[in-house]
């Protein structure tokens, strides 16, 4: 499933070329994330700024905690066989990945590149599919769920993807900031790492088509437990149920600052947003062992807050993502 600031679903293809690959170290962390560039046909990552960006991205992820299983490694062995696919970020068409693609434990395989999108949309991101695969019940069950039980329970609870693709636009409308967290942008830039951010969100559970996310929607709401905590009731979604509202109003980790939540579905231009409390309660929701400290409410915090907030994020140039999806 894919999806845009765009988010996109992609079913993960696979030959890992040297020199094609990074891999973000998660140091103590239980996760790590492999990006393959082996689709950046338009050598929009060739600038090694990019590619460091995109690992400070990712950076915002590595205190989740899980156990996913490893998928064919060293090999599949017996009649264990599979083939994933997902979008490819250089055309936008889905394809099938190399068959018998091995993908470490603890390890989230994302294939990233860029296309003209358009002027509206600066990424489209999500998580993988399978295009087939067959063999012993305890292998199919692992290529569904990673080892995590209740990513195929009848009621999902839990999420467990082997990766997905993510591609950002070569508009040339867009101007790009590169900056790290310490170099926002300027007014007309379209910051980088922000829309980096959302887009790994929807490869980690945030979208229409995660049946652990689409069983706690109802009505255009979402009900996890943690986020209507952490709301203070059920959170409205935008069109598609693949982000929050439009203006969702939450508040960062550590500095209590509020800010619009990263996954809703738009980005102002000259602006940053980094993930805040109720993106992180959206993820635990859906699966993620994610720290407390990223989801609990500070005494000071008063619901107010956001709503005075509301206001200054309305107005100015609003760079949409439309939500596409994909689904196997």
């Amino acid at each position: 499933m894919q999806m845009s600031i765009m988010l996109r679903k992609a079913i993960a293809n696979g030959t890992l070329g040297l020199g094609l690959t990074l891999v973000v170290p998660a140091a103590s962390y239980a996760f790590t994330f492999q990006f393959d560039y082996t689709y950046d046909t338009n050598s929009f990552f060739s600038n090694q700024t990019r590619r460091d960006r995109l690992a400070e991205a990712a950076s915002y992820y590595t205190s989740f905690t899980d156990n996913l299983a490893s998928i064919c490694v060293p090999n599949c062995g017996g009649t264990n066989t599979w083939t994933p696919s997902f979008l490819n970020p250089a055309t936008g068409l889905e394809i099938d990945g190399t068959t018998n693609q091995a993908i470490s434990a603890n390890t989230l395989l994302i294939y990233v590149g860029a296309r003209d999108i358009g002027s509206g949309t600066l990424g489209v991101g999500g998580f993988g599919g399978i295009s087939s695969g067959s063999g012993t019940q305890a292998f199919v069950n692992a290529l569904q769920s990673r080892g995590q039980s209740g990513a195929i329970a009848p009621t999902p609870t839990d999420y467990a993807p082997w990766g997905g693709s993510i591609s950002f636009t070569t508009n040339s409308s867009v101007v790009w900031n590169f900056g790290n967290v310490s170099s926002p942008p300027s007014t007309g830039q379209s910051d980088f790492l922000s829309v980096a951010i959302h887009e790994l969100g929807h490869i980690m559970g945030i979208i229409s088509g995660n049946p652990s996310w689409d069983s706690k929607v109802s009505s255009g709401s979402f009900t996890g437990s943690n986020s209507v905590a952490l709301y203070g009731g059920n959170i409205p979604l935008s069109s598609g149920n693949s982000h929050w509202a439009e203006g969702t109003m939450s508040t960062l980790p550590v500095t209590n600052t509020a800010q619009e939540a990263a996954m809703d579905p738009t980005l102002t231009t000259g602006t940053r947003k980094l993930l805040t409390r109720l993106d992180y309660a959206g993820f635990k929701d859906v699966g993620w062992e994610v720290p407390d400290s990223l989801t609990s409410i500070p005494f000071e915090f008063k619901p107010d807050m956001a709503i005075a907030m509301l206001a200054t994020c309305m107005f100015g140039n609003k760079i949409w993502r439309h939500v596409r999806k994909t689904r196997k």
